[in-house]
């Protein structure tokens, strides 16, 4: 199974929302990022961001004015993360409905 563009987000989402600190969550998001079918693999990100890319170039930016009220993150991809995720994280159930 292929890892979609957004395993690391989804990585990085669920520690926060599970009270992980944000260098727990952002250690997860790394890892995801650079296992063997993660997102470092994809080819739309490496069109992107180039051969070989680096989890750490995402984390370069800061969240941008308009994102100042989403989530309390110190990156860009934090508040990208948990804006994607904690809605459908916040209604998963796991097990039989």
């Amino acid at each position: 199974m292929r890892a979609g563009p957004t395993t690391a987000a989804l990585s990085y989402a669920e520690r926060r929302a599970g009270g992980s600190s944000i260098e727990e969550a952002t250690e997860a998001a790394a890892k995801e990022w650079n296992s063997r079918f993660g997102d470092a693999t994809d080819r739309q990100l490496i069109y992107v961001h180039g051969r070989a890319p680096r989890f750490e170039s995402l984390l370069a930016a800061g969240p941008r004015p308009e994102e100042a009220g989403w989530y309390p993150e110190p990156t860009r991809f934090g508040v990208l993360a948990r804006r994607l995720w904690a809605p459908l994280l916040t209604h998963e159930t796991v097990g039989p409905a």
